[in-house]
């Protein structure tokens, strides 16, 4: 099964000369979540005969969220100025309204809540029938698009019991019901459901469609997003320019995934990249390793606990059986990806700002060894580009039950050599003991840490653990054998009245001395 490559959205010509021109292309799951990208938008008003008209938008992809609850990651809506346009049918259907949309004459019927509260809509006469009152309103602020009606968040908010707030930072639509809506007891009777433990709803059944399987090319035509800059100043005596080239390239490539950064400046050396690897989430690579990743060239490695923080860029291979949607680390998630010049990246941690990171030299941005706690870990990434453009990523962890099945038998192997020449080398392994309990095994080569006398001395780690997942709560005990000393950690991961709890008591004994800690200090570095 092929994954496809990732492509990086971004401007194609950005100069200091005001001269710009953007080239926004990618795959449809990402051109789906690029935001404000200009369009032109047909609009249709009922009439003798349908008369069409353009209007300028910009269109949007909003999260759609009603008590903490994902409805929809995909709901499009406009902004015309300040108003922004949401479809009546389509949030009907969310919200389980039983309003009907008429887009081809312009029209909506039906009721809200209760059969007296009869809701009606017309576009050609500008008037909003609610339980037999009707009411007028602005023209511009509800339109036929796309099969649709789009109306204001404004006006909505005022016709049905719900308030509806648009966060544009993070691209999310807040649905807050002024009224108990039937939705929301059907939520709530799930939720009680699946804390009885296996009374809830049930896996759909896989309907058997068939696989498309589109099969690697041993080399093909490359998907490009290239900025090139031009800088000129001028001042008394002084006259200096430069010019900037960077370019992202995906293509398949000698049958796997073919990822390549090219980056060129006249007032620093160039640089580059190239990435070859291949995913599968049925775990078919290699066969019989049962890989589900392999990756060769520039690579990065994960974290190692109380060991090994993430490593910086370099060239390396790395391969795993584990299923892709799992973190990288136990407790730890790192967040890396392309960049272009002129982009930032805000992350979000549970809807909480926790960083943010403009663009950098090497067009890469790196959020690493973020904590992960008991629950659900929820990572927004929003990416706004130079001339407005927003996409945004999501990225879920579940940190509640043993990703290891009983029997199960998982690794992770990454060797590696950083562009200084430091090599690592990592060997995780994870094995399911009960369906609750699962033991870790952990071998790491590395450097030494900062505190020796010795230069280009190389360190060895041993790591021997056990986990044990209870409905309320992770325990976690694990012993690092070091060359000079050794570390054991005993740790806790729950939730209490809404708020993570993690607990952990370290206990260091002789020199023991990593990325971590300071042998000469006994402290955390």
């Amino acid at each position: 099964m092929r994954l496809t490559p990732a492509r990086v959205f971004g401007p194609s010509l950005a100069s200091a000369l005001s001269l710009s021109l953007s080239l926004l292309c990618g795959p449809p799951a990402q051109a789906q979540a690029a935001a404000h990208a200009a369009a032109l938008v047909p609009v249709k008003t009922p009439g003798a005969q349908q008369l069409a008209r353009v209007i300028e938008a910009s269109a949007l992809i909003l999260d759609v969220r009603l008590d903490g609850t994902v409805l929809s990651d995909g709901l499009t809506a406009y902004q015309d100025g300040p108003l922004v346009l949401l479809p009546l049918g389509e949030l009907a259907r969310l919200l389980t309204l039983a309003i009907t949309v008429q887009p081809e004459t312009g029209s909506a019927s039906g009721y809200v809540l209760s059969e007296e509260r009869t809701f009606g809509l017309s576009l050609a006469r500008s008037v909003v029938s609610l339980a037999e009152q009707e009411m007028a309103f602005q023209a511009g602020s509800a339109r036929a698009i796309d099969g649709d009606i789009y109306v204001s968040h404004v006006l909505l908010s005022r016709w049905l019991p719900i308030d509806f707030d648009v966060a544009m930072s993070s691209l999310q639509l807040r649905v807050s019901p002024r009224e108990k809506l039937p939705l929301q007891e059907r939520l709530a009777r799930a939720n009680a459901g699946k804390r009885l433990g296996g009374a809830g709803v049930e896996p759909l059944p896989d309907p058997g469609f068939a696989r498309d399987i589109a099969p690697y090319q041993w080399l093909d035509l490359p998907f490009i997003d290239q900025t090139f800059g031009v800088d000129a100043r001028r001042a008394p005596g002084l006259r200096a320019q430069n010019a900037a080239y960077t370019a992202y390239l995906t293509a398949d490539a000698l049958g796997m995934e073919g990822a390549a950064y090219i980056s060129s400046s006249g007032n620093r050396s160039s640089d580059w990249r190239v990435t070859l690897g291949r995913n599968d989430p049925d775990a078919g690579l290699l066969g019989p390793m049962r890989a589900s990743s392999f990756l060769l060239g520039n690579i990065s490695i994960p974290s190692v606990a109380h060991v090994m923080t993430s490593s910086a860029s370099g060239r390396g291979v790395s391969v795993a059986n584990r299923p892709l949607d799992q973190p990288t680390s136990f407790d730890r998630q790192s967040l890396r990806g392309n960049l272009p010049p002129g982009w930032d990246v805000t992350l979000y941690y549970n809807e909480a700002l926790v960083g943010f990171q403009s663009s950098r030299a090497d067009g890469l941005y790196a959020f690493d060894n973020l904590p992960l706690s008991f629950g659900r870990n929820e990572f927004l990434l929003t990416f706004n580009g130079p001339l407005g453009q927003i996409r945004s990523e999501r990225k879920s962890f579940l940190l509640d039950q043993s990703i290891v099945k009983p029997g199960e038998f998982l690794y992770s192997l990454a060797d590696h050599r950083s562009d200084t020449g430091e090599k690592r080398s990592i060997a995780l392994f994870d094995i399911g003991l009960t369906p609750a309990i699962a033991g870790n095994v952990g071998l790491v080569r590395m450097p030494a840490g900062r505190s020796d006398v010795q230069k280009n001395e190389v360190r060895s780690y041993t790591q021997l653990g056990l986990r044990a997942y209870l409905e309320w709560a992770i325990v976690s005990s694990e012993v690092t054998f070091g060359q000079r000393g050794m570390l054991a950690d005993l740790g806790l991961k729950t939730r209490l009245a809404g708020f993570a709890v993690d607990l952990q008591h370290l206990h260091v004994q002789g020199d023991f001395d990593s990325d971590v800690f300071s042998a000469r200090t006994n402290a955390v570095r």
